[in-house]
């Protein structure tokens, strides 16, 4: 063992002689010092940001419609502290004309304009009063603000007194805001506004992103210096006076072949160790993000350095040259590169198939891809077939399907109305500036889109009823859609250019509470169809709202613990509430009392996608967002892992009335389970198209292969969130991609292995 220790030795001292081991070490030190003077502070949430407001010509409209009411309000009281100028650019806004650069921009400068004055207002005294904003619904904190006179409270209070009355004035308009923000400093100097996350978020987005940004940013220079200082230890062991020295001691060939590699490993593990213990320390002194799952980025990192240098190695080896070396790294990279590349390219257009929706429509198969294109199954043909397309869709399919396009948010619906016998959808369009549109389309006609009014301002779910009737459901009210979507005399409201729709306006009927409700994103709402008893989730919150003659109640309200702005998921059965959280806990709650009963954490922090129940109330399935199926047992108030196959590529799944349960899977494939005995009920699975074939057959095999050393910030991101998913987008319902964190881990382990082997072999059957 001795004569080993004193080789890894001779590699230290090897790589401590090289100058290029001076400049990966002022890397790390200069990474430290970049790092340590980055602090925050907690401040209260104040001001008025442009993109606080969701809808500008909409909050314009509102306050121009209202200036002029006879009793005090908040439009009234914001139009007498706006300027002339103001007023008027207010009054003559208009809508630009489509494809017309300068009306846009000069649309765009003129509520940046707006923006500005309102913003002066509302960090100003001048702009609360009493009078106009009584008649808001009042938070807690605007209740304890308001137990003081407004002219006696700090500055700070009374500045975010004015932005949380005209959040309550305008609630369809302006984002709820946390009473706290954080303001990140730089030693004295701030660094932008305030960010409106709380210390808990911070951490959560640290530890997700910071993986990513060391990998792509710090690592790639680290890692190619790194491979600079140990390139040459392997070809100078074997020049012919070096190796015979050491072959004259009692060591084995391939055991020595194996240390030098070891060797040149441990002085980077020293390295990795100096980095990330001193970016722990920096984390835990001025951000107070004490995390330990940190250093689990020390072993992982040397892990990909010895991939790569597991290759340098035996290139070394064989040709026994320093550059040829290097050379044959940097040709690696760029195969493990392309590959990486070519899959996640073909995927991006693959995965723009998969099914996110599933219902069945008098006795036929439809689903919604992602990308909001419906489908119904020929079972002649045995392939989806394009149906209920709208004009808009028809025209940008082949544009949205092809290039990298945001995904859209998920369609509302799609619900069949048996009294009309329609099916009803709602999906976002250009034509209504990003809002959503309810359409519908008849069964007997081909499913033949029909286009109809503008959906409510945050519509969040479209819901079957008892009667038949859909009940439409966003953050301000519920409707019922019982009249002609196309009738001409109910188009909605247009003004300033700007679709407006009204509750009372049109085939949309309101029945919401007594109460103006405001119910904030992130939410989501379910129904119980035997019962219409309704069930709403929002920021932490969960209602349960019960039908009467003419308009829904609520019944109770509780609030979960945890993060209040934590993205949730549940439906609503005879036999309780079932509630899914994004750190990824089940609560199962009482019907009745809205009492936990029982908590789970089947799939870890993993976020639950989906949550329904099937028609008895027995069963639900919940998805996970890494493509995992479970099923809760009501009775008994068990889970279990769905016995289907496709386990972990899952898009969606759904009961049917029959009470048998559909999973789609592998893109566009549907399979229906009895779920008595979890048998094939049916099967509906269309030939796979010539990219998915090749795709699957045979990109994926390479790329099962391939090592994977890039992608090592999956796992070091799943290991510090424990969660197997990232977001795709910066909006908190934004979905999700599944990270396959150990996928990296094990194809590079496999190919260092077979590297390794292949040296040894080498060495031991060489002349020297």
């Amino acid at each position: 063992m001795i004569p080993y220790m004193a080789i890894i030795k001779d590699s230290f001292r090897e790589a401590i002689s090289s100058r290029v081991l001076w400049i990966l070490l002022s890397l790390i030190t200069l990474t430290h010092l970049t790092f340590f003077p980055l602090t925050f502070l907690e401040v209260q949430t104040i001001g008025l940001r442009y993109d606080n407001v969701t809808n500008w010509p909409g909050l314009i409209e509102e306050v121009v419609r209202d200036r002029n009411t006879s009793s005090p309000s908040p439009s009234k009281h914001l139009w007498s502290l706006l300027s002339e100028e103001t007023r008027a650019k207010m009054l003559e806004l208009k809508e630009p004309k489509a494809g017309s650069v300068s009306e846009m921009r000069s649309f765009l400068g003129k509520t940046r304009e707006i923006h500005g004055e309102i913003a002066g207002l509302i960090v100003s005294d001048k702009f609360y009063d009493k009078a106009a904003f009584s008649d808001i619904a009042p938070s807690i904190e605007v209740l304890k603000l308001r137990q003081t006179e407004y002219a006696k409270l700090a500055a700070n209070d009374r500045q975010r007194l004015n932005r949380v009355a005209f959040e309550g004035a305008y609630p369809e308009f302006v984002k709820a805001s946390s009473p706290t923000s954080l303001q990140l400093k730089y030693f004295a100097w701030d660094i932008l506004v305030p960010l409106p996350v709380s210390k808990s978020e911070l951490t959560q987005g640290v530890l997700t992103y910071l993986p990513y940004l060391i990998d792509k940013g710090l690592l790639s220079i680290g890692l190619l210096v790194a491979i600079l200082v140990t390139a040459s230890i392997i070809p100078q062991t074997f020049e012919p006076g070096s190796l015979h020295l050491l072959l004259s001691k009692p060591i084995s060939r391939s055991l020595l072949y194996l240390t030098k590699f070891a060797g040149g490993c441990a002085f980077i593990l020293v390295s990795s160790a100096y980095l990330f213990l001193g970016l722990w320390m920096i984390f835990g002194t001025r951000l107070g993000i004490w995390e330990h799952r940190l250093l689990w980025c020390i072993p992982l990192y040397t892990f990909v350095f010895a991939v790569y240098y597991s290759v340098a190695a035996l290139a070394g080896l064989i040709w026994r040259n320093t550059i040829v070396s290097i050379a044959v790294v940097i040709l690696f990279w760029a195969t493990c590169f392309c590959v990486g590349i070519s899959k996640d390219s073909m995927l991006s257009v693959i995965s723009k198939n998969r099914i996110q929706k599933l219902t069945e429509v008098d006795g036929k198969l439809m689903a919604v891809d992602v990308m909001n294109f419906p489908a119904v199954f020929d079972k002649e043909n045995n392939r989806w077939k394009l149906a209920m397309l709208s004009k808009e869709q028809e025209d940008t399919r082949a544009v949205v399907m092809l290039l990298p396009v945001p995904r859209p948010s998920p369609v509302l619906g799609p619900v069949y109305d048996p009294n009309k016998q329609r099916l009803i959808l709602g999906t976002t369009t250009f034509r209504a500036q990003g809002r959503i549109v309810l359409g519908e389309g008849d069964p007997a006609q081909s499913f033949l889109y029909k286009p109809g009014p503008v959906a409510p301002v945050n519509s969040l779910a479209l819901l079957p009823t008892i009667e038949g009737t859909p009940l439409l459901v966003s953050s301000f009210g519920l409707f019922e859609v019982e009249g002609e979507l196309s009738e001409k005399g109910n188009k909605p409201l247009k003004l300033l250019g700007f679709t407006v729709p009204l509750s009372e306006r049109g085939p949309l009927r309101e029945v919401s509470p007594a109460v103006s409700p405001s119910w904030e994103k992130p939410a989501s709402a379910a129904i119980d169809e035997a019962s219409d008893e309704l069930a709403i989730y929002s920021r932490g919150r969960v209602i349960r709202l019960e039908r009467g003659t003419a308009r829904y109640d609520v019944s109770q309200e509780i609030s979960l613990e945890g993060e209040p702005r934590q993205v949730g998921r549940l439906d609503i059965a005879k036999s309780g509430i079932l509630v899914g959280r994004a750190d990824g806990t089940l609560y199962w709650l009482d019907r009745e009392t809205l009492e936990e009963r029982q908590q789970f954490t089947p799939e870890g922090k993993n976020q639950p996608r989906l949550i329904t129940a099937s028609p008895d109330g027995n069963t639900f399935a919940i998805l996970f967002e890494h493509d995992k199926l479970w099923l809760f047992d009501a009775p008994s108030a068990t889970m279990k892992r769905a016995k289907v196959r496709g386990q972990g590529d899952i898009s969606t799944a759904t009961f049917t009335e029959r009470g048998t349960l559909l999973v789609a899977d592998r893109t566009t494939r549907v399979t229906e389970y009895d779920l008595a005995t979890m048998k094939v009920v049916a099967s509906y699975a269309p030939p796979l198209e010539m990219m998915e074939f090749t795709y699957r057959y045979v990109l994926m095999p390479i790329y099962t292969l391939c090592p994977k050393p890039g992608e090592f910030y999956k796992t070091v991101q799943y290991l510090l969130t424990e969660q197997a998913t990232q977001k795709q987008g910066e909006d908190e319902e934004a979905a999700q991609e599944p990270l396959h964190p150990w996928r990296p881990v094990t194809s590079s382990a496999l190919f260092m292995a077979v590297m390794l082997a292949i040296g040894c072999l080498y060495i031991h059957r060489q002349e020297f």
